[in-house]
Parts: structure tokens; C-alpha cells; sequence
């Protein structure tokens, strides 16, 4: 029997409601956090429960943990009561958020991709976007939507995409991850679309470091450059 462990901060401890479906998740607690276990768990299993920011380890059998991708123990299993996550959860007070809220980054492992592919969509800085479209000829906007990423940025979508810095993202399904990168373990997009709980039409943009931010396709306009010069302005007017 191999028990896995997540450790989490008290901060972020509502955030196991995310998985209280699960079946098998035990629960307990320290002095500076909240601990999670599970008995052998799948890839699936370890997948979804990535929508949990947590580090994960494994038990050896005197208890000493030695944290996913490392050699060296680390720490110990807290000698405390476990309970099942569904009783635990039930008389945990929730906390106060919202759906704009940046989130945490997940847990997935990121490697570099083997196989080669048509990026699709370009995170830049705002005012880099909006000094190429000031001059960019129509005929080359035409191809191309975009959406402010947050008040500093913008994602540009089309092809070609505009020869300006930034980072490229490859679209699979509901999920643009990086340019020449993968996620681990080797889920479908729709399985790590269903554990960042996206909904249609929303998509993710999932970068090398593991961090990740959601966009709505409403977000998206065509761009021209009367729009990216009200999106300034509306930008500057809110600052």
C-alpha cells in the first residue's frame, strides 16, 4: 500500500471542495496546514486532483515524505486523526471569492513537447499590440482577434500572428498551452478542461511554469484599429 500526501496552506484549504467527490480522500491537519492523502491513486485520479494547489509526496514506510519529482525526503506524515474529506469539508466555513480572482498555479508537471505545432495565439504586452496595430496594414488585422488578458496584456489569436515579442500558445481544444510545451501525466485536453472546470465557450491559456488563466471567446474582437484604440482608451480611463 502506497499512501500519496498533499499539503496545502490553510489559505487555500476551501479549495478541496473542488475534489470532495472523489472517493478515498482522507483529511487532517497541523499546526500551519491541511494535509490530504489517498491510497495509490491513479493518473487520473492525480490529474484532477492537480485543480488543488498542494505539494505532493509520497509515504515510505517509516513515514518520512519525499516530495513528486524529488529523491530526498522531506519531513513526515503529522501524527494526527484522518477523516474522510466529504465529514471534513461539511464543517469547514466557506470563503469569500470571485471568478476574476488570478489563480493559483496547478500542479501539473511540464515538459517540453516532442512534436511540432501551429501556434495560434500570442500573449503580449498591451501596448506592444497596440504599437504594431497603429501601423500594421488592415489586410494583416483582418486575420486576427483579440481580448485583454488583464489591465497589462493582451492575447492575440489568427494566423499569421503578428511578428511582435510575446509568447506563443498552441490551441488544443479548450486549452492554449505554451509553444513546445506539454503537460504530465499524458491526459486529453478534455480531461484537464473538466479539472479546471472550463465551461463552453471559455478556453485556458496554460504557460511552461505551470500557472494558468482562463479567457471567454466573448472576450474576443475583431481587430481593427479603431477597436485596439477604444480598448486604450477605456484601459487608460479605468487608471
Amino acid at each position: 500500500m502506497t499512501w500519496h500526501v498533499w499539503r496545502l496552506s490553510r489559505s487555500n484549504s476551501a479549495r478541496l471542495a473542488l475534489v470532495r467527490h472523489l472517493p478515498g480522500l482522507e483529511v487532517c491537519e497541523s499546526d500551519d496546514a491541511v494535509w490530504l492523502r489517498a491510497n495509490e491513486p491513479s493518473d487520473a485520479f492525480r490529474i484532477t486532483l492537480a485543480a488543488v494547489p498542494a505539494t505532493q509526496s509520497i509515504v515510505q514506510s517509516d513515514g518520512q515524505l519525499i516530495e513528486v519529482g524529488k529523491n530526498v525526503p522531506r519531513g513526515h506524515l503529522p501524527d494526527s486523526n484522518w477523516t474522510s474529506l466529504k465529514e471534513w469539508i461539511d464543517v469547514v466555513p466557506p470563503t469569500a471569492g470571485f471568478s476574476g480572482q488570478a489563480p493559483e498555479p496547478i500542479t501539473l508537471q511540464m515538459k517540453r513537447g516532442e512534436r511540432e505545432e501551429q501556434a495560434t495565439l500570442l500573449l503580449t504586452t498591451f501596448h506592444v499590440w497596440e504599437s504594431y496595430a497603429k501601423s500594421a496594414p488592415q489586410v494583416r488585422l483582418d486575420r486576427l482577434t483579440f481580448a485583454v488578458h488583464d489591465d497589462q496584456h493582451a492575447v492575440i489569436r489568427g494566423t499569421p500572428l503578428p511578428p511582435i515579442k510575446g509568447q506563443l500558445f498552441v490551441l488544443r481544444n479548450q486549452i492554449a498551452v505554451e509553444a513546445g510545451w506539454t503537460w504530465e501525466p499524458e491526459v486529453s485536453p478534455e480531461v484537464l478542461s473538466a479539472v479546471l472546470q472550463l465551461r463552453q465557450p471559455e478556453l485556458s491559456l496554460l504557460a511552461s511554469d505551470g500557472t494558468w488563466s482562463h479567457l471567454c471567446e466573448d472576450d474576443f474582437v475583431r481587430a481593427t484599429r479603431a477597436a485596439v484604440h477604444a480598448t486604450a482608451a477605456r484601459l487608460t480611463h479605468e487608471h
